[in-house]
């Protein structure tokens, strides 16, 4: 429909001017980026969403630490998306909208001298100059924003008088003129080489999805270079880190780049999903090593009962709770001698009559096997009890055994301890 402007009669009427406006979704969503309102809307369904998926994950979790981490997150994602994607889920929602009639496409004006009314469908609103809470101009339209109403009126200065525009301009105080930030825009892309910018953003979006690569790779390396053993492998995940510059950087640029009138959605979103995958990736490394001195291992040299290397690596692991319910006060040992000379050490284990291979094992000296342990087909295993001062032999009677499980990796070079108390009845 053609937009109409016609000057009328004041005196017969009392109507200065009349104006018929057609709104597309190209129109709404250049109208959107002007009203926070609008993205506080958006961002406050998001959050309904969030809190909903914050309590499912308190359930499944059965913690606070995990749900809360996802809350903060995800409500930062939130914030930061309907932000930089402002104008296409506006676009989207104008379409649904148009579908379901929720959205009037035509409205009409009429402007007087003190105020002004617009029709939609069968109601028509009237609405003081002193009314209108917000009123922006840019090079195609000025925006009317009524106070108490989240609706607001575009009138599309092409296809409207001069005439009207002076008009509101006199009877509206403190027009918002965004003219000149839009001629600004479209002078920086001439400045900044449009071509350029595009296809360096373009490589900035990829190269930062690829970081992510990147970071599990090098995580990779340098595990093979500076080897961690057990839990303590997390702490070469500073790695990570190293490739956040690249997140960053694409996040900056993408928000410079996107106040001169850039298209940079994409490094924005990009950028901030990959910084949030490597910040707390990278914060792994701050786990309590588990590493303790080697000569720590001395304190079970006599119950090993075999020639141990003068040098290894040794892990040792405390719980109060055990995940075998028939035992408590677990605690596991491993050494690891993957650098060392084993020999001295295989050879005493396999001439010692402690030592059982896997293979050879009573099958009744499976129940004193914790789920913390895995065996391979060809280790070396022990059993001994403290309380009774026996090897590989189960408890004659019910009660309470402080039992030790060892177990030697031939394969990777590993030897394993569980010492737990035991609870028979």
């Amino acid at each position: 429909m053609n937009n109409k402007i016609k000057d009328m009669d004041s005196k017969k009427e009392n109507c200065l001017y009349t104006y018929e406006s057609n709104i597309d979704s190209n129109t709404y969503k250049q109208m959107v980026k002007y009203f926070p309102h609008i993205y506080w809307t958006y961002v406050y369904s998001g959050t309904i969403v969030n809190i909903i998926l914050f309590f499912l994950l308190i359930m499944i979790f059965k913690g606070i630490l995990i749900p809360v981490s996802f809350l903060i997150i995800y409500q930062i994602y939130i914030m930061v998306i309907y932000n930089v994607r402002l104008e296409h889920y506006a676009e989207q929602y104008f379409k649904i909208s148009q579908k379901k009639g929720k959205i009037d496409l035509e409205n009409h004006l009429e402007f007087y001298e003190d105020y002004f009314t617009y029709k939609k469908k069968e109601l028509t609103n009237k609405i003081n100059y002193s009314d209108i809470d917000r009123c922006v101009e840019t090079n195609e339209y000025l925006y009317l924003k009524p106070k108490k109403e989240k609706s607001v009126i575009i009138i599309q200065k092409n296809k409207s008088d001069s005439k009207l525009i002076d008009f509101l301009s006199k009877k509206i105080n403190n027009i918002e003129s965004n003219i000149d930030s839009e001629i600004k825009n479209e002078q920086n892309k001439k400045v900044y080489n449009p071509k350029f910018i595009e296809v360096f953003m373009l490589l900035l979006c990829l190269l930062t999805v690829g970081s992510i690569f990147g970071a599990i790779f090098s995580s990779i390396l340098i595990n093979i270079k500076i080897p961690q053993y057990g839990l303590n492998i997390l702490k070469n995940t500073w790695i990570f880190w190293c490739w956040l510059p690249i997140p960053i950087l694409s996040i900056v640029l993408g928000i410079k780049y996107s106040k001169l009138g850039f298209k940079c959605t994409s490094n924005i979103i990009a950028g901030f999903i990959v910084g949030f995958i490597l910040l707390p990736a990278g914060a792994l490394c701050l786990t309590p090593s588990t590493l303790r001195d080697y000569s720590e291992l001395n304190e079970y040299k006599s119950i090993i009962d075999a020639q141990l290397p003068n040098n290894g690596v040794l892990e040792i692991i405390a719980s109060d709770s055990c995940s075998d319910k028939d035992k408590t006060n677990c605690t596991t040992i491993n050494a690891y001698y993957d650098k060392e000379d084993v020999s001295e050490l295989e050879k005493s284990i396999i001439n010692n009559n402690h030592w059982i291979a896997r293979k050879d094992m009573d099958e009744n000296l499976k129940s004193l096997i914790p789920n913390e342990i895995k065996i391979n087909i060809d280790s070396y295993v022990s059993f001994y009890n403290k309380t009774t001062n026996e090897y590989n032999t189960l408890p004659k009677e019910s009660g309470e055994y402080e039992i030790y499980v060892m177990v030697y990796d031939k394969t990777y070079k590993i030897l394993k301890i569980h010492k737990s108390n035991n609870i028979y009845s």
